[in-house]
């Protein structure tokens, strides 16, 4: 029994390693910002990658800021819960403290660094093709119906998306931040792509068949998000052009795609 509980530990240690030899405070800012809406103000922590700094890893961060914005996204709740407008408070110290107990933002971190600045950069996390594609699809949103004549909104981005909805234990935030990042980097480039289209028609074909069988906007929303979730994991274009990314890409991240 021991000689097992040794075994995790050493385990679990190589997993930490890195969030333990790379200082992420480096890397994020906290400040207190303040937002009007219809007249209504509301104060909420901002969390945000910092650019004051100009290691290697910092210009490395610069390069790739889709994938890092991303973990703030996931992990903003647990980030920021507690964080008050207090003047005594030096908030740059609070996230920190709160980085450095945070395992799950570490570890996606981690797997989100190229291996070279890894601690240990042989253990790799492992993903498959299939987990990839599952990601990719949950930002490729449906966000609402348009009552006066049942059209869906929809859009592809960071923040608003289907993460949560993921059918999975696995943890695979970093395949989620990874993923957005190839979308935003074909989605920029001077040529539409095809699965821009392969979404539309997703959209089109099953609004047109779940009309039919109409019972609320709410449902109709949900069903209508859900097939469209199914299309794009079963979009060709969208396949080929994560595969390609990674192909191009895998060696700024220390996780593997598998087949």
């Amino acid at each position: 029994m021991n000689i097992l509980v040794t075994f995790l530990l050493l385990i679990l240690t190589g997993q930490f390693a890195f969030a333990q030899s790379i200082n992420l405070c480096k890397y994020y800012t906290l400040s207190i910002s303040n937002e009007t809406i219809d007249g209504v103000t509301r104060t909420f922590p901002l969390i945000e990658r910092a650019h004051a700094q100009h290691d290697v890893l910092s210009r490395f961060i610069k390069a790739h800021p889709h994938r890092y914005d991303y973990l703030i996204v996931k992990y903003y709740d647990s980030l920021s819960t507690g964080i008050t407008n207090n003047r005594a408070l030096n908030l740059d110290s609070v996230l920190c403290e709160k980085l450095r107990v945070h395992d799950r933002f570490t570890l996606n971190f981690s797997h989100l660094a190229p291996p070279r600045f890894q601690s240990a950069p042989n253990s790799k996390a492992i993903f498959t093709q299939d987990e990839y594609f599952l990601a990719a699809s949950r930002f490729f949103y449906c966000d609402t119906v348009f009552t006066q004549d049942t059209s869906i909104g929809s859009h592809i981005c960071i923040g608003i998306n289907g993460r949560k909805s993921l059918p999975t234990d696995k943890d695979i935030t970093a395949l989620e931040a990874f993923s957005i990042e190839a979308i935003l980097s074909y989605l920029t480039s001077n040529t539409s792509p095809a699965f821009t289209s392969d979404f539309r028609e997703a959209i089109d074909t099953s609004l047109a068949r779940h009309k039919k069988h109409f019972t609320s906007f709410d449902a109709l929303l949900r069903d209508v998000r859900q097939d469209c979730y199914t299309s794009m994991i079963q979009s060709k274009d969208l396949r080929k052009k994560l595969i390609r990314y990674y192909q191009k890409h895998k060696a700024t991240v220390n996780f593997v795609v598998e087949n």
